[in-house]
């Protein structure tokens, strides 16, 4: 069994490390999660996130996600957490697995039946 990161991961987690290294200083994070009351994210560090495809990842290609697996989501959100980025991610990538796997469990139980 290989450990190892392949290069399109490595790849994937050096472009998110740098847009978090580039957007999201210690002061900054501060900032956003010492405001009172309702809870705040970042919407420009999740804006350079969404485009770099993070929301994506575990969408299945043919919903026009990138279609990678549940290590792809751990390798993230370890690197965002080293960051404590202020983003939806958490409860965004819950909901889309919650998503993508009733749905493939719904489209298996049709192929049985």
């Amino acid at each position: 069994m290989n450990f190892l990161l392949s290069d399109d991961q490595l790849a994937f987690l050096s472009a998110t490390g740098d847009l978090l290294r580039d957007r999201c200083d210690p002061q900054r994070v501060h900032r956003i999660f010492d405001v009172e009351g309702d809870a705040q994210f970042d919407a420009d560090l999740w804006a350079g996130l969404v485009e770099l495809g993070l929301p994506a990842i575990f969408v299945p290609e043919a919903y026009g996600g990138l279609g990678l697996d549940m290590v792809d989501l751990a390798i993230v959100a370890e690197r965002l957490g080293a960051y404590a980025a202020p983003v939806p991610w958490l409860g965004h990538t819950l909901a889309i697995v919650a998503i993508t796997l009733a749905k493939q469990r719904h489209a298996k139980g049709r192929l049985a039946a």
